[in-house]
């Protein structure tokens, strides 16, 4: 979008027009079309899809929010306006009777994604330009949000073991109950708030992400925790807030990357919103503010452009949200972001980190040893990037990775050595959809087209067969890091019958099935896939054919 760059409220503006301008050409846009206001084009134009996502209709709330933008003139205000409104109007026309709605296949149902993530947005939108409407849309409206209120409230039957959606439901609920003025609503919001504390460990400062702690989510717990607070103050949530920003402050690195393969859920999106709000309440909370704009200058943030089609919805509402705090004089600018000395370890969440003035080390135990290492360069100006994301090994059976939280693993650290030892897990995520499996997916969702209970159950299991890798004792493993020499050390040893065909000492790439992760930062592209030549690759290979063991050592 071409406005003159001198009136950018805020870098989160700044960088949401073009994929604001994005979102518009995925969004129908004729008037006279039956899928008028829906925002996802596989479906309404390039038929390749047999339903809607709901999920792209979380659109409601930025075309919304830009409709009383300052940065656009009056003529693009009225066409934000008048998209937001038929985007509120296709969401609640796709719900399912019970209240729900789909986001990755026919019949889904899913509990909050989708369904709270877009009844929030759409909520907010809603209260944006609510005077728009025609009495019989406004009862529709109004009826979709109680149904899908109604459906969250319900509760979580997926097996949905994510803090960040029962904060999503608690957002979704508390907004639901402000609207519609509805005491009951207020009851669940409070039951669902319960519900995320479950998952809060507040000894550590941080939540569950199925089975471990996950920078990119924990930053979405605070944002969504935050949206809630203009309706009710909670001391409790801004308590919260602020021993999770001390948590997640090892997980800001010096070139402006966030987290990454090193979380349990491989995310490496920072949500900005409870950090620019709150900043001024507290050191860490402001910490976590100037290092989101430090890391949108930086190049290696995850912008709202570089997301997928899917995601990309979130991204902008979130950064327009954020730059809404900027034009109310309730957040600003910063510009003197410095990387914090300070040594942490947190024995649950398996994380070990320590930065001085040369050396920045983040490691995460739990995850079998992943690690990313910054050394100063070039005079201390620049820092240099080492990263370790485990072993992989492609066998004639499957890939194998050493990447997974598992209770079978054994991890020890001293302030001198850390050592992990276990098995490598077989990865489910290589098996790939072909019309044969689809078809069978696609009857088994037609059995599930009347039942609820048949949708929650199919994807409670869809979740747990992508999600969490399968234990196996095909490869034990054995690695160890030494802190003051900076040396890894991995024994690799087999007593079964193994064809190893490659292998990766890894550096970048994720094995957990998250839809929200593997996105491309520059500081990424800047590292070798493996921390091993071809030929030091092929000397392990053989060494594992011919004796089923073989030892790597490698100067990080």
């Amino acid at each position: 979008m071409e406005e003159d760059k001198k009136n950018y409220s805020s870098p989160y503006l700044m960088h949401s027009l073009d994929a604001l301008q994005r979102i518009v050409s995925l969004t129908n846009i004729d008037n006279l079309s039956s899928t008028f206001g829906c925002s996802h084009r596989d479906y309404w134009l390039y038929k390749t899809s047999d339903f809607p996502d709901a999920v792209r209709n979380f659109s409601s709330h930025s075309f919304a929010l830009a409709s009383i933008h300052p940065f656009f003139n009056k003529t693009k205000q009225y066409f934000f306006r008048e998209l937001a409104k038929s985007s509120i109007l296709y969401w609640s026309s796709i719900q399912h009777s019970d209240g729900s709605y789909d986001e990755f296949y026919p019949y889904e149902r899913g509990w909050v994604g989708p369904t709270a993530f877009t009844l929030y947005s759409n909520i907010e939108a809603y209260k944006i330009v609510s005077e728009e409407f025609s009495k019989k849309n406004e009862s529709n409206i109004m009826n979709a949000f109680k149904k899908a209120a109604s459906y969250i409230a319900a509760g979580d039957k997926e097996g949905d073991d994510l803090a960040n959606h029962h904060a999503m439901a608690y957002l979704s609920l508390t907004k639901a109950h402000e609207l519609l003025e509805s005491n009951k609503l207020k009851k669940d919001a409070k039951k669902s708030f319960r519900n995320f504390l479950k998952y809060h460990l507040i000894d550590e400062g941080w939540s569950i992400e199925y089975d471990g702690i996950d920078p990119g989510y924990l930053s979405a717990s605070c944002s969504f925790l935050a949206k809630t607070l203009d309706i009710e103050y909670s001391q409790d949530i801004f308590e919260i807030i602020k021993i999770y920003s001390k948590t997640l402050k090892p997980f800001c690195y010096p070139d402006g990357c966030f987290s990454g393969p090193i979380g349990s859920r491989n995310t490496m999106h920072l949500y900005p919103y409870a950090f620019e709000l709150l900043a001024k309440s507290d050191p860490n909370i402001n910490y976590m503010s100037k290092f989101s704009q430090f890391s949108i200058n930086s190049g290696n943030c995850i912008t709202p452009n570089i997301m997928s089609d899917r995601y990309v919805h979130y991204r902008v509402e979130e950064y327009l949200i954020t730059d809404k705090l900027f034009l109310e004089k309730k957040a600003t600018i910063k510009k003197d972001f410095i990387i914090e000395k300070n040594e942490t370890y947190l024995p649950k969440g398996g994380i070990y980190h320590f930065c001085n003035e040369n050396d920045f080390l983040t490691i995460n135990l739990s995850k079998n040893l992943v690690l990313d290492k910054y050394k100063k360069v070039e005079n201390n100006k620049k820092w240099k990037r080492t990263s370790f994301t485990g072993i992989r090994i492609l066998d004639k059976s499957g890939l194998y990775s050493s990447q997974f939280i598992s209770k079978n693993s054994k991890a020890t650290f001293n302030k001198e050595k850390i050592k992990v030892k276990g098995y490598l897990a077989k990865i489910p995520t290589e098996n790939s959809f072909n019309i044969f499996k689809n078809l069978i997916f696609r009857i088994l969702l037609i059995f599930c087209s009347n039942s609820t209970n048949a949708s929650n159950y199919l994807k409670k299991s869809i979740r747990k067969l992508l999600m969490f890798s399968k234990f196996k004792k095909n490869y034990y493993f054995e690695t160890s890091f030494d802190l003051l020499s900076n040396e890894l050390i991995i024994r690799i040893e087999s007593n079964k019958i193994i064809e190893p065909l490659d292998l990766q000492i890894g550096t970048n790439i994720s094995d957990r099935y998250v839809p929200q992760s593997r996105f491309s930062r520059i500081s990424d592209q800047n590292l070798k896939s493996s921390l091993l030549n071809q030929s030091e690759k092929n000397n392990v290979i053989n060494e594992l054919k011919k004796n089923k063991f073989s030892t790597i050592r490698i100067k990080i």
